[in-house]
């Protein structure tokens, strides 16, 4: 036995010591792939020689004579901290995840391929403003003097590089198609008119009411003056395949404050943006000083536009638009030999057989369809070994046929796709030309010729003035289409012209006092979840879910800081902190009434009925309410949406801009109408499904987090943990770290928002980046990024924003030279090889 024993410590020991040794091998390389930040290189494509200064949070300095040089700079800075993560975006974008990661990213791959971004983007690139042209160059030869250095062996790959060593060079045409993955995630969803037309097939068009985008409600009603000018959009997530969940789940919220009420008299800007909790951030920071620019901001590694930034005279933030931007037509297909238009109903993407001719109808005269063929090759999961699949796709004059691509009903009729991504355009043209604007005029001019996705862009400049704008590529509808499906073969729903720039919804207050805008109060601006003032547009804008509480509670936190007197620059970034879950007291009203009183209710639903009406509405991590809030509105749609099927409720909940809690509301505050007898809108049926709820809640809290009532808090239940970049859907992790998970408060309608997920109640999303720019001076900038700048395991700044982040310590950016001087601790020089 003794023996044994000891064999058995000794096998023990060996296999500790061979993993503690494979372990420092693979610190040891990941620490030979950390970028030389400091000293003097020499790399091809330069002209002049520039500057990479490196603060503590190791965000880079770019500092160039000339403006292209700048641009080359950004390009290798990025590619320093992020190249696996541009590489695994660009590999998206074109539809080629599957050669790496096999058969799970095929759904992907047949989504973006059918979308057509590659081609769309190569199509682009000619059509370019030179200028625009010419920096995206500049960008594309400072990332391959990156990449140049270590297909020489001069610098160790990434670790997050494995399976991606054979990448081709980095070109402007594969920003465009990043850019047009960001356009599709901003909002886009193929789903969404299928979904909402399965509901009302479900549950006739007064049931599905409730699942429809709210009505005309108007949050500015009774506003008093002085209100802020807000930007708040929904979630947006990329289409419904996980393997896109990390690259596109982006929200995003700005305000604005007129001088007048600010401590320096100068206006302040705030903003937020809310990713998918990865290591490393979507996001990415950075300043760069070239010739006639000099911006600081945020980025998106691969896609060189600062989304929010600020120069020396102008700060803006840019914020997905809840529009629809995708139409579903109904087309009506025929085979050339077959004329019947039935002969296609088992598959109706239009395949009929390689010497098939399948014509549609345009509305006048049956036209063929266009037809282009696509290769994607998927790597065979655990063999090495390589297949070719032939995807082909089908267009009518207002986009492919998308049928393959939907979940639910495989017997639908033929649908296309139109969206406005695809139109002529790009989303780097408008943002780079805001970024050279000197004033306000300047940034509404710029924005004429941003294409995608739709945003609302917040905006101010030293002059004192401020607005909102709303810019893109909006399709001028003669009807609307309700969200659902349209007749293809209808001329009155074709997208023949974009809605006049001058016609979108803005608003402006100037500081000679002149006040722009339809819906314009004396004093502040309010734009908010809900649809702006339509202006000249009218009803051609069809507008998507937004939130309302979110708005109010930002006004009322913005109105209390401004009451309390001049506001400054910590105090307005503070706000972002704020954790109200926001719950419209008239639904916990409704949830407490529907339910009744004992004896109605057992003892269990009465206790957390108890916790209801003494909560104060704080989403804090401490908070037993919250915990009980949200546990209730997962049982209580269980419950009351049984009749409509989980699959769908499923995918509804998963649309851009659907929340369980507006859903909730939505049904429950209808309640007090008369419903249908015995329907799932009844109020009877309603009142026994919340007691129901209530009674599942109290066995939810005691079942996950234990009989001790102290430890029924939101922090147990909702927590954070930052995973690799891409690891989900079974793509590479970029990292193979992850962080957390730690305790997280706030929820979906927060101000420091935190989306949670389902019933494990994971965050999904959470404002990661916060910004705050005070126009008095260029260097009153606050920002703090989690996880960090970097995506190198092992690195200083993988995850030294998470701290700062938590705690709400956001760190001073300075742009002015003798300031980025004094705060750089690292600096490198860039020479041209010659």
């Amino acid at each position: 036995m003794g023996l044994l024993v000891a064999a058995g410590a000794l096998i023990a020991g060996v296999l500790a010591v061979a993993y503690w040794a494979h372990q420092i091998r693979l610190e040891q390389r990941a620490r030979a792939a950390f970028p030389i930040v400091s000293g003097q290189l020499r790399v091809e494509g330069l002209s002049a020689r520039i500057e990479i200064d490196r603060d503590a949070r190791g965000m880079p300095h770019v500092l160039a004579t000339e403006e292209n040089d700048a641009w080359f700079g950004l390009g290798f800075a990025q590619a320093q901290d992020r190249l696996a993560q541009m590489f695994w975006l660009r590999r998206v974008a074109l539809g080629r995840t599957a050669e790496v990661i096999g058969e799970s990213g095929l759904k992907t791959d047949r989504l973006v391929r059918t979308l057509g971004l590659a081609l769309l983007a190569r199509q682009q690139v000619v059509r370019l403003d030179p200028r625009v042209r010419s920096a995206l160059e500049s960008y594309a030869a400072g990332v391959e003097a990156r990449v140049a250095r270590i297909r020489s062996g001069r610098v160790a790959p990434p670790l997050a590089l494995a399976g991606m060593t054979e990448e081709a060079p980095w070109t402007p045409a594969d920003s465009l198609a990043v850019g047009k993955l960001v356009a599709w995630g901003a909002g886009a969803s193929h789903e969404r008119a299928v979904v909402l037309s399965d509901l009302i097939e479900r549950l006739g068009a007064m049931g599905s009411r409730p699942f429809f985008p709210g009505g005309d409600r108007d949050v500015s009603a009774g506003i008093a003056l002085d209100d802020p000018v807000e930007v708040s959009r929904e979630d947006t997530p990329l289409g419904q395949d996980p393997t896109l969940t990390d690259l596109a789940s982006i929200r995003a919220s700005a305000w604005v404050l007129p001088g007048r009420l600010t401590l320096n008299g100068a206006p302040l800007l705030v903003a937020e943006y809310s990713v998918g909790p990865t290591v490393p951030s979507l996001l990415y920071e950075a300043h760069v000083r070239g010739g006639e620019l000099d911006v600081a901001g945020v980025t998106i590694p691969g896609l060189p536009v600062f989304w929010a930034g600020r120069n020396p005279n102008v700060s803006w933030a840019a914020v997905p638009l809840a529009v629809a931007s995708v139409d579903l037509f109904k087309e009506t297909l025929r085979r050339s030999a077959a004329p019947p238009p039935d002969a296609l109903a088992a598959s109706a993407d239009g395949e009929a057989g390689p010497r098939s001719r399948v014509l549609y109808q345009n509305g006048s005269r049956w036209v063929p369809l266009e037809q282009r063929d696509e290769e994607i090759t998927v790597r065979e999961n655990g063999s090495g070994l390589e297949r070719v699949e032939r995807l082909r796709v089908r267009e009518t004059r207002h986009g492919p046929l998308i049928n393959p691509l939907l979940s639910g009903n495989t017997q639908r009729e033929p649908l296309s796709l139109a969206w406005t991504g695809r139109r002529p355009g790009d989303a780097v043209t408008g943002l780079f030309l805001v970024a050279h604007a000197q004033d306000a005029d300047g940034v509404t001019a710029a924005l004429e010729a941003h294409q995608e996705p739709p945003v609302e862009v917040a905006y101010a400049d030293r002059a004192g003035n401020i607005g909102v704008q709303v810019a893109g590529w909006l399709p001028k509808r003669q009807l609307p289409s309700g969200l659902s499906p349209v007749p293809g073969r209808l001329g009155a729903f074709v997208w023949r012209d974009a809605i006049d720039r001058q016609a979108l919804p803005s608003q402006q207050i100037r500081i000679d006092g002149e006040r722009a805008g339809p819906d314009v109060l004396s004093g502040w601006l309010l734009s908010t979840g809900a649809r702006l003032p339509a202006g000249r547009a009218g009803a051609q804008i069809e507008w998507l879910w937004r939130s309302y509480a979110r708005a109010l509670r930002l006004r009322q936190v913005v109105g209390d800081l401004v009451a309390a007197g001049p506001v400054e620059l910590r105090a307005a970034m503070a706000v972002q902190d704020d954790v109200s879950a926001n719950a419209n007291p008239r639904l916990v009203a409704a949830l407490l009434r529907l339910a009744g009183a004992a004896p109605e209710l057992s003892p269990e639903a009465g206790e957390v009925a108890d916790l209801l009406r003494s909560w104060d509405g704080v989403a804090s991590s401490d908070s037993r309410g919250a915990a009980a809030f949200q546990l209730l509105i997962g049982h209580l749609l269980d419950e009351i949406l049984l009749p409509v099927g989980p699959a769908l409720v499923g995918r509804y909940l998963s649309l851009p801009g659907v929340e369980a809690t507006a859903l909730a509301e939505a049904i429950l505050l209808g309640a007090t109408r008369p419903g249908r007898d015995g329907s799932w809108t009844d109020p009877g049926v309603l009142s026994a499904a919340v007691r129901e709820s209530l009674r599942r809640t109290w066995m939810s809290l005691s079942y996950r987090l234990g009989h001790n009532r102290e430890r029924w808090t939101w922090g147990r239940l909702h927590s954070i943990t930052f995973e690799p970049f891409g690891g989900s859907g079974g793509a590479p992790a970029m990292n193979g770290k992850h962080l957390g998970p730690w305790p997280m408060g706030g929820q979906a309608e927060s101000l420091a928002r935190a989306n949670p997920h389902g019933q494990t109640f994971a965050t999904r999303r959470a404002s990661t980046y916060h910004m705050a720019v005070d126009l008095a001076s260029p260097d009153l900038t606050l920002t703090v990024l989690a996880p960090g700048q970097s995506e190198h395991v092992g690195h200083p700044h993988l995850d030294d924003g998470v701290v700062p982040w938590r705690e709400g310590r956001p760190s001073l950016v300075v742009t002015s030279p003798f300031l980025v001087e004094e705060a750089a601790v690292e600096r490198l020089v860039l020479e041209p090889s010659r």
